[in-house]
């Protein structure tokens, strides 16, 4: 930013080792952005929103009060292959694994409630578990469907497959059975 003026530069966070498997998305509704991100030194998933002003990312992770900054999950071994998106109404959804790459991944889905979340380190926040076959979750990508449900495609590195999963609801062929899980292509 000081070579080229017409940037604006902030540093969002400084503490452990941030910035580690970073994604960055707009809110559809009010046209932030967000950052989620691994601090490689706990190796736990955060994810920054831009404020503005009045942020914590300065008191909580060593960075500016124009972002603020929530640790979702603080699982020993999270926050690998991270990807982010959001619903029409601007809910962030977050994909990750949880695990230690490549063998023991475990496929997860972080998703903002506002309140009375659980599964995750903040109330804020719901974090569940997806798919448990070993090596789920690498190389995640989430969007959503035209129900505005989310979809994740991701990689088992175990079985060296390419993976769909989706939000069904209930009778899903998954681990967790509000989704259904397939096999696209494999060895």
């Amino acid at each position: 930013c000081s070579v080229d003026i017409s940037w604006v530069c902030d540093t969002v966070a400084t503490t452990g080792n941030s910035g580690y498997e970073t994604t960055l998305r707009i809110n559809p509704v009010d046209n932030t952005p967000w950052i989620a991100y691994q601090d490689s030194s706990a190796f736990e998933l955060i994810v920054a929103e831009y404020v503005g002003s009045g942020g914590d990312c300065d008191t909580t992770e060593g960075g500016s009060d124009a972002w603020e900054c929530t640790r979702i999950d603080t699982t020993a071994s999270t926050a690998y292959y991270i990807d982010m998106a959001f619903r029409e109404d601007g809910t962030p959804f977050i994909a990750y694994s949880r695990g230690t790459p490549p063998n023991s991944t475990n496929l997860y889905i972080a998703e903002y409630v506002g309140s009375g979340g659980s599964g995750c380190a903040s109330s804020e926040w719901t974090c569940s578990l997806i798919d448990n076959t070993a090596g789920s979750g690498a190389y995640a990508g989430i969007t959503f469907d035209i129900d505005d449900n989310p979809i994740i495609s991701h990689r088992d590195e175990v079985g060296q497959d390419l993976e769909f999963s989706r939000f069904v609801g209930s009778g899903g062929s998954c681990l967790n059975t509000s989704w259904d899980c397939t096999t696209i292509a494999g060895t």
